[in-house]
């Protein structure tokens, strides 16, 4: 096997934008090729933290190929196509024999090139002889029933799981960027399928509407992608021999679904990349919302106690040099309240912390240099004898 990370989807990224890809494999070589250049051979390591292989790739879109080969000979490949906003449903089938199947539903471009961020709802109607087992998405905070006749697609992709070798089932999705970023088109895509995977012609006619109200026959009939308004409700009806056989919904807004930050974004919106303290494991503290000016839900108050908290962070780039920066309040006129400041269990700093005029309104950061690790890093602050500054967040630079 072999397999690439991440996808070579970026929208909204600046070319020559350096990427790092992992590849993972258990052949003895793999080679990595870009836009059928190739980039060089590696071999994959035995240790946990030297299983990848890694390359710096400067991003262009295209295509991306991985060959893993044993002996010289080529044993298996993994293929990344840069893709366009979604527009179609593509139907995989695994048999589970005995009458059991798997529908893997794919979110794909106009050329059917897989788009990894697909997150729109997909519908189905099952017919007599085919019962749904489950609906899935592998979204773990998805807490809907899994017996159900929608799902939303969770990075592409959906699965459903049936039993019986009846009637076909139909399944279809209002596709398009939520959040309309990088295209305000919209497709519909219905297909009926046999729960053996096998596609069947069928001439639907789909009718929709965009201000949320319920389609009819007489409401505009679906040809080809159309631009929506910048917030709405897309609803449509496939009818097949003129009778109403599946009924869709989505929805579109600036507020809605994922969301990709460019640079600028991310200076002036620090929520976006920073760890929360209320969101940390600590003690010895509450979390407050008192006041103004704080990032996130509250900041934890100690309330004059010693106490501490701890943050988790994954770094998916090569270990090395970062800046930790601590959003703060401390306006004690006595006490300079020192904070020690442990990294992956080695302290960086135990200096104190400069005054600022107000507990709940004036937040300020202080930046620390400390080293971390590739993949998972640990960070304590913890106040020493006596209690800690009002602490926000902190943020990985």
């Amino acid at each position: 096997m072999v397999h690439i990370l991440p996808h070579w989807t970026h929208p909204g990224m600046k070319p020559e934008t350096q990427v790092p890809i992992h590849v993972y494999s258990n052949a003895d070589e793999i080679e990595l090729f870009h836009n059928g250049q190739s980039l060089g051979a590696q071999k994959p390591g035995l240790k946990w933290d030297e299983m990848q292989c890694e390359w710096m790739v400067p991003w262009i879109p295209g295509e991306l190929i991985a060959v893993a080969r044993n002996e010289g000979r080529e044993v298996a490949r993994h293929e990344h196509q840069t893709s366009g906003a979604p527009r179609a449903l593509q139907v995989e089938h695994e048999s589970l024999g005995k009458g059991y199947h798997i529908l893997t539903l794919s979110s794909v471009d106009e050329k059917g090139h897989f788009y990894p961020y697909g997150e729109n709802s997909i519908f189905t109607s099952s017919g007599s002889g085919v019962r749904v087992l489950s609906f899935e998405n592998g979204h773990l905070a998805d807490t809907d029933k899994p017996v159900a006749a929608n799902r939303r697609a969770f990075m592409g992709k959906a699965r459903l799981f049936l039993e019986g070798e009846g009637e076909p089932i139909t399944v279809g999705a209002i596709l398009g960027e939520r959040r309309q970023l990088t295209s305000e088109q919209v497709a519909i895509d219905v297909l009926r399928v046999e729960p053996t995977g096998e596609v069947l012609e069928s001439s639907f006619a789909i009718h929709y509407t965009l201000d949320g109200s319920q389609p009819t026959t007489a409401s505009p009939r679906y040809h080809a992608p159309f631009p929506v308004p910048s917030s709405c409700v897309v609803k449509a009806v496939a009818y097949l021999d003129g009778e109403p056989v599946l009924k869709m919904e989505e929805s579109f807004g600036s507020d809605l679904g994922l969301h990709w930050y460019d640079a600028s974004e991310v200076a002036n919106n620090q929520s976006a990349t920073a760890l929360q303290a209320e969101s940390a494991k600590f003690s010895q503290a509450r979390v407050s919302s008192y006041g103004k000016g704080f990032n996130g839900k509250g900041y934890l108050d100690f309330g004059g106690r010693e106490g501490k908290v701890e943050f988790y962070q994954e770094n998916d780039g090569p270990a090395g040099q970062a800046i930790l920066e601590i959003r703060y309040a401390l306006a004690d006129p006595k006490r300079t309240r020192p904070v020690d400041v442990i990294v992956n269990g080695k302290t960086v700093s135990s200096r104190a912390f400069p005054r600022t005029k107000s507990w709940s309104n004036d937040w300020r950061t202080i930046e620390i240099p400390c080293e971390i690790r590739n993949g998972a890093n640990t960070i304590l602050l913890k106040s020493k004898g006596q209690s800690a500054p009002n602490i926000d967040q902190i943020e990985f630079r």
